[in-house]
């Protein structure tokens, strides 16, 4: 984890409000997402709001079109920046994101998404009040329905939680004060997959209040194949168990170690709807979460599954 204070980039002009203030940062990794990256950057330029912001996109060392497509926006989004980071993985797209940003508020959303039109004035509204904000996800718009039928249609329209200990701010709809990221030392890279959850346990330990934004909804797109779900769900279940041993070092209140039974129940239980597509990648994603589970427990040396 990098604990040392991540300056702000001065030498690219943003979009700034009627009193000449750029008040958010919107920062977008992108690696092969030339599919998908039009739909979320439609609903960036659809934006409404009052204040000043701007965007960038990080191409991740995309091997395709995202970065061309991301540039043919410049003329829809004032304040658009493409910016390259080769280095591959979510942690350092997001990284190179804050380098790059210029204003001291920080929203993160996901290329692969797509935004609600006041999803950057909930948010920047959200941040006067709180360091850290976060807001609801939608599960209909973006995917088929028998995918919703097995992985669920709605989140739950509160904070998320771990284990229900301690809140945490979504990854793919995250808002943050620069000052707090900075003091807190940033995602850690260790829990690739859980550095959101890993932020707010941080946040938690500093007596930081996480915000609620209603309007800062996030349409969000499952995985659709089992092979994306089995590796998403591995690289979830590989952190929490070093998220436990985190906590229980601090002292703090952990989760039991056979809190997953449930999934391993469900597991054997549904075995049986393998034989439809949305059984299989219901099955995919289960499987690789507890499996994840399992590796992250031997590493951590100590159980969690």
């Amino acid at each position: 984890m990098d604990h040392t204070a991540i300056p702000a980039s001065l030498d690219q002009p943003g979009t700034q409000d009627s009193t000449g203030h750029l008040a958010l940062t919107v920062i977008v990794p992108a690696r092969n997402e030339e599919l998908v990256l039009a739909h979320q950057l439609d609903a960036l330029a659809r934006q409404t709001a009052e204040v000043g912001w701007e965007l960038v996109v990080v191409d991740n060392g995309s091997s395709d079109r995202t970065a061309a497509i991301a540039t043919s926006y410049a003329d829809r989004i004032p304040g658009l920046r493409v910016i390259h980071e080769p280095t591959l993985g979510l942690y350092h797209a997001r990284r190179a994101g804050v380098i790059a940003a210029r204003a001291d508020r920080l929203a993160f959303c996901d290329a692969d998404d797509v935004v609600s039109d006041r999803w950057v004035a909930s948010m920047a509204d959200a941040l006067d009040e709180y360091e850290v904000a976060t807001g609801p996800l939608d599960l209909e718009l973006l995917n088929e329905a028998d995918l919703r039928d097995m992985r669920g249609h709605n989140e739950d329209k509160g904070l998320p939680t771990f284990y229900g200990l301690f809140p945490y701010a979504r990854g793919n709809n995250f808002g943050v004060r620069r000052e707090l990221f900075d003091r807190l030392g940033g995602f850690d890279a260790a829990y690739t997959g859980g550095e959101d959850i890993e932020f707010g346990m941080r946040a938690a330990w500093s007596n930081v209040e996480i915000g609620f934004a209603e309007g800062a909804l996030v349409n969000y797109r499952y995985r659709t194949t089992p092979r994306q779900l089995w590796r998403q769900g591995f690289m979830y279940g590989r952190v929490r168990p070093k998220m436990r041993a985190a906590l229980i070092e601090h002292g703090s209140a952990a989760p039991s170690p056979f809190a997953g039974w449930r999934s391993w129940l469900w597991l054997l239980r549904s075995l049986p709807q393998a034989t439809t597509r949305a059984g299989r990648s219901n099955i995919a994603w289960v499987a690789g979460n507890r499996l994840g589970q399992l590796v992250g427990s031997w590493r951590a040396r100590r159980v969690f599954v």
